[in-house]
């Protein structure tokens, strides 16, 4: 009987330590994590503090895609695929320049914490606040991915708006 105790007992203390080392992005506040790597203009693999490893797509925004086909019809505008191509690689380059070795990553309450291919969806900001989604969108790079319920999303709007008036980025050829 003791031993059946102690053996709960350990277990118990085993599920409760390995829960404590599990990455919560539940919490609110933004988490720090390490980049391992960038995937494309809108897309991250990280590393949480605990040493596990997943994929981040930044929260409100698309850039053209560099791995998959091209998709004219989410570009208004544009329906040149070798030209979206080509800018989904500056996207890509864009990341890989303003990104650091380290970023927070804030979750958005309206938003579901993974999307539809399990990545984790998250706000992605650099350590003096930078906000890169918006710089992504600013510099042309991105657009606004309106099919969700971002809470950044009108202030994305507003620079999207910017950056087509500008002819900056992917908008350079419309």
């Amino acid at each position: 009987m003791q031993r059946k105790i102690l053996t709960i007992l350990t277990l118990t203390l085993l599920l409760l330590n390995f829960s404590a080392c599990i990455e919560s992005p539940e919490q609110s506040e933004p988490t720090t994590v390490e980049v391992i790597r960038i995937v494309d203009g809108d897309t991250i693999e990280i590393e949480w503090p605990n040493g596990t490893q997943s994929t981040v797509r930044i929260l409100g925004i698309d850039t053209p895609e560099v791995h998959v086909d091209v998709d004219t019809t989410e570009w208004e505008g544009i329906d040149n695929e070798t030209w979206l191509r080509q800018c989904g690689h500056e996207a890509s380059n864009f990341t890989e320049r303003w990104i650091s070795s380290t970023v927070n990553l804030t979750f958005d309450e309206n938003e579901g914490k993974r999307g539809y291919y399990g990545r984790y969806l998250a706000y992605v900001e650099l350590h003096n606040g930078t906000d890169l989604g918006a710089e992504l969108i600013k510099h042309g790079w991105a657009r606004v991915y309106t099919e969700g319920d971002c809470e950044r999303e009108d202030q994305y709007l507003d620079h999207e708006d910017d950056a087509q008036t500008e002819n900056k980025g992917v908008w350079s050829r419309a």
